[in-house]
């Protein structure tokens, strides 16, 4: 199977802080902290923008929806086997995201497209002298006043796990990736610094991130990253405390949504003004991530506790990881078998052959209507989901006489957890409040 391998970047770590990191975290902020500004005090709100979308410069203009699927679920699989790789120390990474939003780069402010992460920590961006980088858009670094280069001897290098292996000195960081590309996927870049300008012209006067100048296999189309995750010290997260709180959510817009776009909010409002929002405990399985725990699945008139002996070092329920970049919901096994035959037996249509991963799959005729049974998933906290109907059953091919559909959750296999897709997470708010250990769910259309 695909795993995908860290070269030298602690950006990327999944231990959990040392109390000699916390000091040197501390002495960070003081330095980076100082150097904040923002003329709009308050929350900040990106459009959120599918990268497949009419509006999205990435978009392939020959892409299908069912080619579109298919590379989806492909990707699923080499991200599972990152995001639980071991030992987790040694970090993981994948360039697998499905949303972006831009960002001011450099004085005066080049427009930047990045995709958002939640379980990413890494912050780069293509830059104008990278090999190999062949995204519409590319940071011209010669072209900012306030661009500079972090030097091998600072603490932000070694933060960074940064190497020197040029003359001047600067502070360089590789990732590397071995997936269906073999050893060809990676990313070098100059870590440096520059003015970051966000949505309500807020900024930061020193932000540091990584500057790419050789980019080989999967990322050599890919935009920038903008990690969300909550691992490191010079995450996007961190740099920017002062300012949010360490608290944002999002709405992702439709699968099916061509132009219109969902919204990235940081920042503490979404726990006040999110209507309907019921939280549940964020877990500590996975430093890095963002885990809850799962209690039980409904399946219309079904309905399924989490057995004790399938929820590993969570005694209270299915840990589950909440990620942005994976596609279609995971569950462990024999849960997810339980799951889509309790499913199967309740749709009483005839099945075709299945899609790939999605195993429970219906033709039906131009015109038809399908109605899928109710899903419900329970997480701790009292928290009950109910999944959109266009999040439970979708559809993966059509042609003017039929259009096929799938019920959208795969399995997880063995020795993986479980893990929330974007695509259930379609048209609903997720509140990430890190200082409040909890995350908030609630029901919202987003597609503006």
């Amino acid at each position: 199977m695909a795993m995908l391998v860290l070269q030298s970047l602690a950006l990327l770590s999944l231990s959990c802080c040392s109390s000699s990191s916390a000091e040197s975290l501390e002495s960070f902020k003081e330095e980076v902290g100082s150097n904040i500004s923002t003329t709009n005090a308050g929350d900040i709100t990106f459009p959120l923008i599918s990268i497949h979308s009419d509006v999205s410069p990435f978009r392939l203009s020959n892409s299908t929806r069912s080619s579109r699927i298919t590379e989806w679920l492909k990707s699923d699989t080499h991200r599972q086997q990152a995001l639980f790789q071991i030992p987790l120390a040694s970090g993981a990474a994948t360039i697998n995201g499905k949303y972006i939003i831009k960002l001011g780069f450099g004085t005066p402010a080049q427009n930047i497209y990045a995709i958002v992460d939640t379980v990413e920590n890494a912050v780069w961006i293509p830059c104008k002298s990278c090999q190999n980088c062949k995204t519409p858009q590319l940071f011209e670094s010669q072209k900012s006043s306030t661009f500079k280069h972090i030097s091998c001897d600072s603490d932000q290098c070694e933060q960074a796990n940064g190497i020197c292996i040029d003359d001047d000195k600067s502070c360089t960081f590789k990732l590397g990736y071995a997936d269906k590309y073999a050893n060809e996927s990676k990313v070098d870049a100059l870590l440096s610094s520059d003015e970051l300008t966000m949505e309500g012209n807020a900024y930061l006067s020193r932000f540091i991130f990584g500057c790419s100048t050789v980019r080989r296999g999967i990322l050599e189309d890919a935009p920038g990253v903008i990690g969300l995750g909550r691992g490191s010290k010079l995450s996007f997260l961190s740099q920017t405390e002062s300012m949010f709180g360490k608290v944002f959510s999002h709405c992702l817009p439709s699968i099916d949504s061509k132009s219109s776009s969902g919204t990235l909010s940081l920042g503490k409002g979404s726990l006040s003004s999110t209507q309907g929002l019921r939280f549940t405990p964020l877990l500590q399985n996975y430093p890095n991530y963002y885990c809850v725990g799962l209690i039980a699945i409904r399946v219309g008139n079904d309905h399924f506790l989490m057995p004790q002996e399938y929820s590993g070092s969570t005694p209270t329920g299915l840990q589950m990881v909440i990620d942005s970049g994976t596609a279609f919901t995971r569950l462990v096994e024999p849960f997810y078998s339980q799951v889509r035959d309790s499913f199967r037996r309740q749709m009483k249509l005839t099945r075709i052959e299945p899609f790939r991963n999605l195993d429970t799959c219906y033709r039906i005729p131009s015109g038809g209507k399908v109605v899928a049974p109710r899903v419900v998933l329970h997480f701790q906290g009292k928290l009950f989901l109910d999944i959109p109907q266009e999040s439970v059953l979708i559809t993966v091919d059509e042609k003017q006489e039929w259009f096929d559909v799938c019920f959208a959750f795969t399995s997880a296999g063995s020795g993986f957890d479980s893990v929330f897709g974007n695509t259930q997470q379609q048209k609903l708010r997720i509140v990430y409040d890190v200082p409040g250990s909890r995350i908030g769910i609630a029901q919202e259309n987003c597609d503006h």
